[in-house]
């Protein structure tokens, strides 16, 4: 019901934080699931894919993997929604991989 001032609040922690995975997707989820802005979500889902994408899988903490898995079932879903089947065929098979 206050997902404006949750919104606010991830902003502020993504400006302080700007390298968290868990950050980035969590923006991405909200727009996408709750505020369904599939455009506004995409690219802080994408983000958090290229953050994770430029660590060592192994030295990610368990709630960044969370994160990570979640930002590709999520984006996977935005793109579906948003009517470009490609893309998210594309997103699922790479969150597989």
């Amino acid at each position: 019901k206050r997902l404006e001032e949750a919104r606010t609040f991830l902003e502020e922690g993504a400006r302080k934080n700007p390298e968290s995975i868990q950050i980035q997707a969590a923006l991405g989820a909200m727009a996408t699931r709750k505020l369904r802005r599939w455009d506004e979500g995409a690219p802080y889902l994408v983000r958090a894919l290229e953050l994770a994408a430029a660590r060592d899988p192994q030295t990610l903490s368990e709630d960044e993997r969370d994160a990570w898995q979640d930002a590709f079932r999520c984006l996977a879903t935005n793109r579906l929604e948003a009517g470009d089947r490609e893309a998210a065929r594309r997103v699922a098979q790479a969150g597989l991989e």
